[in-house]
């Protein structure tokens, strides 16, 4: 299974969103870099044109000096027709081809693949406002901004969180649905759109809670269904409720206990 350590590194998505910002950062430095080479590059195109001018006005007058050219006529020839052909601009393109212009970035830096950046368990399931009971002494619902990620685990947010930003990206609460079982929806003794996740420690912690209960609430009967069925698809084990007309049943304690996977298990209560 993926790994456990939900409050640090164990969740990819949140890696991967850490390497993006790293890979987002280098870019703007590359660039930045790119640009300062840029100017140097064009300081020094009009510094060398002026002094290849310079160089010509000083090899002419030498080859023209009467004291040379009855002597040296053919190599005087020579020097004006290789001062005429020379092209100042196309030697220092070919200059720059050469030596300047093989100083760009990784390839990553255009196209972002980077290696695993297309592994499956750095997506989303499914993401977006869910409310969730409190546990201080106002035991009311707060609206939450969730994500649901591949690897299993719930991110809880203030609000959506903004990817594009070079900040850190800070979970307010993470839950590895690794370790939960999850109720069902339409329950008779409670709203519809209400579901209970329940997190059991498999630390082994001494003086730690055996486990944790979280009871939300979707905006709508569609969202909840949304976020049940995510969750559903990772937690350890889902329960479901046994139309056997029994007052246990109808509170959630069923007959069978349907596991993430399909698979039935033995009998459970939830509290």
């Amino acid at each position: 299974r993926p790994g456990t350590d939900a409050r640090r590194y164990g969740d990819p998505w949140l890696a991967n969103i850490d390497v993006k910002q790293k890979l987002a950062q280098a870019k703007l430095k590359h660039t930045a870099r790119a640009t300062k080479i840029d100017q140097v590059k064009e300081d020094f195109k009009v510094f060398e044109a002026n002094l290849i001018r310079e160089l010509k006005v000083a090899l002419l007058g030498i080859s023209t000096i009467s004291e040379i050219m009855p002597h040296k006529a053919d190599h005087s020839t020579a020097i004006e027709a290789a001062l005429a052909n020379f092209d100042t601009d196309k030697e220092w393109a070919a200059f720059c081809t050469a030596r300047l212009d093989k100083s760009g970035g990784p390839a990553m830096f255009e196209n972002e693949q980077y290696e695993h950046h297309d592994d499956p368990l750095i997506g989303i399931v499914h993401e977006g406002l869910l409310s969730r009971k409190g546990k201080g002494l106002i035991k009311s619902y707060k609206e939450h901004y969730y994500v649901v990620t591949a690897a299993g685990y719930l991110h809880e947010f203030k609000a959506k969180p903004q990817l594009d930003r070079a900040d850190p990206i800070s979970s307010e609460d993470t839950i590895y649905l690794g370790n939960c079982t999850l109720d069902s929806l339409h329950t008779q003794d409670r709203k519809p759109e209400e579901f209970i996740l329940t997190e059991k420690n498999e630390d082994g912690k001494a003086f730690q809670r055996s486990s944790h209960v979280y009871k939300f609430l979707g905006a709508s009967m569609r969202e909840a269904e949304q976020f049940h069925a995510a969750i559903s698809s990772l937690a350890k084990a889902t329960l479901g409720v046994v139309a056997t007309g029994s007052t246990n049943a109808l509170l959630g304690r069923t007959e069978t206990v349907l596991s993430g996977n399909g698979r039935e298990k033995d009998e459970k209560n939830v509290e």
